[in-house]
């Protein structure tokens, strides 16, 4: 155990040294700095009107899970105080999340198959969660969330707002619920139940749909007070007045004591460490993806700038500390955030003032809440299920195009056929795999200097000011997945212009050129040389040149052939075309060697005082290069 605590220490203290240079920190510290009292009362009027809210969901997202709601309200407390000091959106709520604890709910159910308690799984899972997001923070993974397609997203909180709502149907039949990972086996275990049993009880599923309806009743009438809350307060009320705990098929959620388990903190073997990487893997980039989501869709409300990975440290910190505070890993919320928000929260110390309240609310009231039904909370775990479905975006989903369709109804299906870490893995799957498709489709049109000097699209070879120089305006992703595409292109101009004797790439606007990118280069200029041809190319920026040089296809083009980007409008461009022009005039029609052309243009990049090196000497840099920081304005 003392060997188990030191080396946490250490890791903790190498993540720590880690996150100073990465330039991660703690922006609490300056929301504190600049705090005033103006701020305090808006901060804890919406930390009131927030917590209203908490209480009921955090509850419901442990009945999700398969645990006592007290685990949800400790995670709530863990999440928003953690969150806040670790976190610099000031309206971002992290904590208990439908999505996210369907999901914890199927990796418990497979770690208890194979004989581990809820108590270990959730501690070790919460630890490498925290880990795992903390890792994406550190090496910058905070655009993470762009590689899940919106088809993805919205078919995976579909199908998981039908496994909650189907996972309830046994607490409201009075039938205890089945520990199997996958959702569809688990509904043909309750529809054989419900067809043969003669032990149904009917008083757990009239007060469940008593809940629905009286939430989605008061919902309908203006009032401060969340109407989940009020429900809440109002069935628990009935059911400490009656004892409705005596009816049939109703259980009540019962005391700390009795449903709290003690903490062993015993270290699993090597083979529990290997099962449960997979599933909190998957589950860290849920938690990410939807959290990042969140945050993002606020900064855009709030024209405030977001740090993405400043975010996914908070959430890594908040689910580091999830175990050893007896809670659950948790992602953004969605409503928590945005009511956040709307009451005017200002700061990150609303998170904290949610905490202190509930921390309050716990040792004032919990002991009330141990009357509350479990049917209640099934009846409102059905209505967070239906909130979380955006009906909106399912519908421009569907109506948009046919991959769309099949990716997003997909994707549901294998939320109710497949375990739901194994439906995680697939969305990403396909979403990186429609992200490459989208991303290979590098557009290249040809250009033409017209009579007044601009650039213009052509379509016609015969439209060409010059039948021997060709301007290819390269736009999109020239990566690995588009090399190809680039040669397959330059091979059909020169089969189909025998005169062609010059190939221009404007690559101003190609993005995040890559290894493979570079070496196609490096063979189209051999390529062209071996048929007496030229390739050039303008607008390189600052990394495109780095990676032309260090791949060898700088040397290989000809450094006096790469025009790098200006900070004046077209000015890379122009020069290219007087080059080519040059070229045409002093080597192709006239007697200077290939070799030996002439003169050195300021802005290329061949080897001058003040102009960028071959690979091998020194470094690039925007000095060198004459590279200025708003460069090339070519649109």
């Amino acid at each position: 155990m003392l060997l188990f605590l030191y080396k946490l220490k250490a890791g903790v203290t190498m993540v720590l040294e880690e996150i100073k240079r990465n330039q991660l920190g703690l922006p609490f510290i300056n929301t504190l700095k600049n705090y005033s009292f103006s701020k305090a009362r808006s901060d804890l009027y919406a930390a009131l009107i927030v917590t209203f809210l908490a209480i009921p969901q955090s509850m419901a997202g442990a009945i999700i899970v398969g645990v006592n709601p007290l685990y949800g309200l400790l995670a709530t407390i863990n999440a928003a105080i953690t969150g806040s000091i670790f976190g610099n959106d000031p309206h971002l709520i992290s904590g208990p999340s439908a999505t996210v604890s369907v999901v914890i709910a199927g990796i418990l159910f497979q770690m208890q198959n194979m004989g581990y308690s809820t108590v270990i799984v959730l501690f070790y899972l919460g630890l490498l969660v925290g880990i795992i997001q903390i890792i994406f923070a550190l090496v910058r993974l905070g655009n993470i969330s762009k590689f899940i397609s919106l088809s993805v997203m919205s078919g995976f909180i579909t199908g998981s707002a039908i496994v909650i709502i189907g996972d309830q149907l046994p607490t409201l039949l009075g039938i205890a619920k089945y520990n199997h990972p996958q959702f569809f086996t688990r509904m043909i275990q309750l529809t054989a139940d419900v067809l043969v049993s003669n032990k149904l009880s009917y008083y757990p599923l009239l007060l469940g749909l008593a809940t629905t309806f009286t939430i989605l009743f008061l919902r309908l009438i203006p009032a401060k007070i969340p109407a989940i809350l009020s429900a809440v307060l109002l069935f628990t009320g009935i059911s400490y007045l009656f004892g409705l705990d005596s009816l049939p098929g109703i259980e009540v959620v019962g005391t700390f004591a009795k449903q709290l388990p003690a903490m062993k903190l015993n270290i699993p073997k090597p083979e529990f460490f290997a099962e449960i990487f997979g599933p909190a893997l998957a589950l860290s980039l849920l938690s990410s993806v939807q959290g990042l989501t969140i945050a993002k869709s606020l900064s855009i409300q709030t024209s405030q700038p977001l740090e993405e990975n400043q975010e996914l440290l908070a959430l890594g910190a908040a689910n580091f500390l999830c175990g050893p505070t007896r809670g659950f890993p948790i992602s953004g919320s969605f409503t928590r955030s945005y009511l956040n928000y709307s009451a005017g929260g200002q700061t990150k110390m609303t998170g904290v003032f949610i905490g202190l309240i509930m921390i309050l609310i716990l040792i004032m009231f919990y002991p009330l809440l141990s009357y509350l039904p479990y049917p209640v909370l099934a009846g409102l775990i059905i209505v967070v299920a239906i909130d979380i479905i955006d009906f909106d975006q399912i519908s421009v989903v569907v109506t948009t195009t046919r991959r769309d369709q099949i990716v997003f109804l997909g994707t549901i299906f294998s939320v109710i056929m497949l375990t739901l870490d194994q439906a995680i893995y697939l969305g990403m799957i396909v979403s990186l795999i429609l992200h490459v498709r989208k991303a290979s489709r590098l557009d290249m049109k040809e250009l033409v200097v017209d009579n007044e000097g601009n650039l213009k699209t052509i379509d016609e070879i015969g439209e060409r000011t010059n039948p021997r120089i060709a301007f290819i305006d390269v736009i999109g992703e020239a990566f690995f997945g588009s090399a190809d595409l680039i040669k397959y292109r330059i091979n059909q101009l020169t089969n189909k212009s025998p005169e062609l004797k010059i190939i221009v790439l404007r690559m101003k606007n190609a993005m995040n050129l890559d290894i493979t990118g570079a070496m196609a280069l490096k063979e189209i200029a051999r390529n062209l040389r071996k048929n007496n041809r030229t390739l050039m190319i303008c607008g390189a920026t600052p990394h495109i040149q780095k990676t032309l040089v260090d791949s060898g296809a700088a040397k290989a083009i000809g450094r006096d052939k790469i025009l790098v980007a200006q900070k004046s409008m077209l000015k890379s461009t122009r020069q290219a075309i007087n080059r080519a022009q040059y070229h045409i005039k002093h080597v192709v029609d006239g007697e200077q060697k290939h070799a030996e052309e002439s003169p050195p243009l300021k802005h290329t990049m061949a080897r001058k005082k003040n102009m960028i090196q071959l690979a091998g000497e020194e470094p690039i840099t925007e000095e060198k290069t004459g590279y200025h920081e708003n460069y090339d304005r070519e649109g």
